[in-house]
């Protein structure tokens, strides 16, 4: 991991397959490779964006990837540049992304105490408010 004041260079990855398309099962365990050897040549981070309804497997699940990028490396800090919240439920987004951060504890400019202060505030506060409009 860099120091604070030395530059950090990191990776995009949207997935995007060339054609021709459709050899998933070998395209993303090869970008999974390469994040990997990424993390062993020094870089910081690594970045997804969030793409629907093109053929050529431009990430649609980017939490999803997210998780299998932290079970192969060990420090990358994992962001996600671009989560369409109009693709998912915004309480579904508030209620699971602490749950990430807090898990891996990887994601960029968020600390595991922060994290957890997160997950609280949603339970104490957020989660009691949604139940009441929801029964209303």
């Amino acid at each position: 991991m860099a120091s604070e004041n030395s530059p950090t260079f990191g990776l995009w990855y949207d997935f995007r397959q060339k054609p021709p398309l459709g050899y998933y099962e070998r395209f993303y365990p090869e970008c999974l490779e390469e994040i990997e050897e990424g993390e062993r040549l020094g870089f910081t981070d690594v970045w997804l964006a969030e793409h629907h309804f093109v053929d050529d497997g431009y990430l649609p699940p980017p939490l999803m990837v997210a998780e299998a990028i932290a079970a192969h490396t060990t420090s990358l800090r994992i962001g996600t540049n671009v989560l369409l919240l109009p693709m998912h439920h915004p309480l579904r987004v508030a209620e699971e992304a602490p749950y990430h951060l807090c898990f891996w504890g990887r994601l960029p400019d968020v600390t595991h105490e922060e994290a957890l202060a997160n997950i609280r505030l949603f339970a104490s506060e957020v989660a009691p408010k949604v139940r009441e409009i929801a029964r209303a």
